[in-house]
């Protein structure tokens, strides 16, 4: 994707109006609006929920962090609900694959080092044997395993217990867009922010659901 576009401002007073922010927003070009480092966390976060109710639906807000001078706000086109509706089939098709690979390879790394399904994570430091033909590691709350002949990437979740059909949105989409049986959907164009709103928009539909997973209280999103 293309540098974002920058606006500064000394402050959201002198913001202009939402009309004029949407056209300086592209699909494939977010805005990141920029303001001096010493407004205050409330103050953004309340000009963030301004603008998410005063944007139209497809557009994500959200802040992007700080540096020494200036803290930033993004702005983001995203795909609409009109656009889900067409491609939730292909989705859900996607996470049932998703699921079923990512639990053949947890039940196959639990086999080989000979330990209990539901300790991927307690025993990540001691897992060292893995399936023939993958490549895999342990990195935070996933294993990532990618296959040496085919380019495929699954990234295993292992803070669920024996649910392995947890999904990521970026993860995700990178297992659809290495997995030769799948395309990408129309409309996924940030793999993070595009797929995380079309999970959402599914677990309001029913198709997706919230579940709470074994390890430190995490929230996860599974097909229903």
């Amino acid at each position: 994707m293309p540098d974002p576009i920058r606006r500064y401002y000394i402050s959201s007073f002198f913001l202009p109006s939402v009309e004029k922010l949407i056209r300086l927003v592209e699909r494939e070009r977010h805005l990141v609006l920029a303001f001096p480092s010493w407004m205050s966390h409330s103050k953004r976060d309340k000009l963030i929920v301004r603008l998410r109710c005063e944007l139209p639906e497809n557009y994500s807000v959200f802040a992007a962090g700080s540096r020494k001078y200036w803290s930033y706000v993004t702005i983001m086109q995203v795909i609409s609900r009109t656009e889900i509706y067409r491609i939730t089939p292909e989705v859900k098709h996607a996470a049932s694959e998703f699921r079923k690979q990512s639990e053949w390879l947890a039940r196959k790394i639990t086999e080989l080092n000979d330990i209990p399904l539901t300790e991927l994570w307690d025993k990540s430091d001691e897992i060292e044997i893995f399936p023939d033909g993958w490549r895999c590691y342990h990195h935070g709350a996933h294993f990532f395993c990618e296959n040496i002949d085919s380019g495929q990437v699954i990234e295993v979740p292992i803070w669920y217990g024996e649910e392995f059909g947890v999904l990521d949105p970026y993860f995700f989409a990178e297992f659809i867009d290495t997995t030769q049986s799948l395309s990408m959907p129309e409309g996924i164009i940030d793999w993070y922010h595009d797929m995380s709103r079309v999970m959402d928009v599914m677990v309001e539909m029913g198709l997706f659901k919230k579940i709470t997973g074994t390890k430190f209280g995490v929230i996860g999103i599974v097909i229903t």
